[in-house]
């Protein structure tokens, strides 16, 4: 089996944020300190 099928591997989420502030989230991206992934919904 896979890795991710046996989850030995889980994603780190650090913020999510709606579309509409896809630039502070850019922001939060660039600065470079992020520990997770950074998630944009689409409605």
């Amino acid at each position: 089996m896979l890795p991710l099928e046996e989850e030995q591997i889980k994603s780190v989420i650090e913020k999510v944020y709606p579309l509409e502030e896809i630039e502070e989230a850019h922001h939060q991206m660039d600065k470079g300190d992020s520990y997770g992934k950074i998630v944009i919904t689409i409605p």
